[in-house]
């Protein structure tokens, strides 16, 4: 799942640039994302590829943007740095 969302987190500041893109608030974006997403595990590749196939169906694509998008709000509104 934490690929999934770093990919979103990715495209969605391709969109967007009044967001800070520094490595904590990437990492806070991400971790604020995965508390919100359901946990989905894998111990190995195959499992790697079934998460992602899953990711094809439309709600679960739209769950991870949706998240990314919430924790993206969420970090930018309190960041854990000061702007310089």
């Amino acid at each position: 799942m934490e690929i999934l969302v770093f990919d979103a987190i990715d495209e969605l500041w391709k969109m967007n640039q009044n967001v800070c893109k520094c490595d904590k608030c990437r990492l806070d974006i991400a971790a604020k994302a995965l508390s919100i997403l359901p946990t989905k595990y894998r111990v190995n590749h195959q499992g790697e590829v079934f998460i992602k196939a899953d990711m094809f169906h439309n709600q679960a694509s739209a769950d991870v943007v949706s998240a990314v998008t919430k924790a993206i709000i969420i970090i930018t509104e309190n960041p854990h740095h000061i702007n310089e």
